[in-house]
């Protein structure tokens, strides 16, 4: 092979760099807002954090993490408490 050739491997080797991946499962999700996947799972019970379902698998729109982060962020400007989640098992 050429240095100036790439090897194709797929897809996913095609998939332009730029393009924003739109759903993350819950353990991406969790990492990417610094938490554990049980509270994340007690966010999503509490309906703190929205998700959707395809058949079996659960994800986590890029929209709703964005808008989760947002409202922390626009109560802890207002001053407001910050919601206590507990066990909902």
């Amino acid at each position: 092979m050429l240095a100036n050739q790439t090897e194709d491997r797929g897809p996913a080797r095609r998939r332009d760099a730029t393009a924003e991946k739109l759903l993350f499962t819950p353990e991406q999700a969790a990492d990417m807002l610094g938490l554990g996947r049980t509270k994340l799972y007690e966010l999503l019970a509490a309906g703190y954090l929205r998700s959707v379902r395809i058949g079996a698998c659960r994800r986590i729109p890029s929209s709703a993490l964005h808008d989760f982060v947002n409202r922390l962020l626009a109560e802890a400007d207002a001053g407001a408490p910050r919601p206590v989640v507990r066990n909902v098992s």
